[in-house]
């Protein structure tokens, strides 16, 4: 089944460029996302999905930098249920 666009709203907003981000939506994955990741999922960790991520929702890498942590694993967790629900339901995304 297609993946479909999914909103993560950030329990803590962050404020970059003078945007400020109350959420971040992901695109459907299509192969564009996909293209850098490694083809072992055991390779991937927080930078690879937090890369994904910024391609897939078009919101600028430092924005992820600046997140808290508990509004990054819920990013990370989003977008390992986009790209493999398996990897989400493993834990496998928890970097």
């Amino acid at each position: 089944m297609a993946s479909q666009p999914k909103t993560v709203p950030l329990s803590e907003p962050v404020e970059w460029a003078g945007m400020i981000y109350s959420s971040i939506t992901l695109q459907a994955v299509r192969g564009r996302h996909l293209r850098s990741l490694p083809i072992d999922e055991k390779q991937m960790n927080t930078g690879t999905f937090l890369d994904l991520a910024s391609r897939m929702s078009g919101v600028p890498g430092d924005v992820f930098d600046l997140m808290c942590a508990d509004d990054v694993r819920a990013v990370i967790a989003a977008v390992a249920a986009q790209i493999n629900p398996s990897l989400a339901a493993t834990g496998a995304a928890k970097s």
